[in-house]
């Protein structure tokens, strides 16, 4: 049962990955502090012990989602769409982004 509590937390703590930022810290000129300095020790940790592996479930399930899903996207001209957000973004996120930074938009 702990277990189980303690994978709950760890995938509710990385929801990043469906809704930007979880603890991405603003200043007072609109960006985040992950823009103006490089990550702490306990931000690249979080990173490396419950982010990264998440991410790659998440990359094996967008990979089994787009197969699952293309030949209705390709009925409707989406297939380009849908590689892109369910193969392309989770790759991205999982193996090309910094480690620490958790802000996808600006690619740092």
């Amino acid at each position: 049962m702990k277990a189980k509590m303690i994978l709950l937390l760890a995938l509710v703590l990385s929801c990043n990955l469906l809704g930007g930022p979880l603890l991405a810290q603003t200043t007072g000129r609109g960006g985040t502090l992950s823009d103006q300095q490089a990550p702490s020790g306990e931000m690249m940790l979080y990173d490396l012990i419950l982010v990264r592996p998440v991410s790659l479930v998440a990359c094996g399930i967008g990979l089994v989602g787009s197969v699952l899903a293309m030949p209705f996207a390709a009925m409707s001209n989406q297939d380009r769409e849908v590689s892109q957000r369910l193969i392309a973004e989770p790759f991205a996120y999982t193996f090309t982004r910094p480690v620490g930074h958790f802000d996808t938009e600006s690619g740092k």
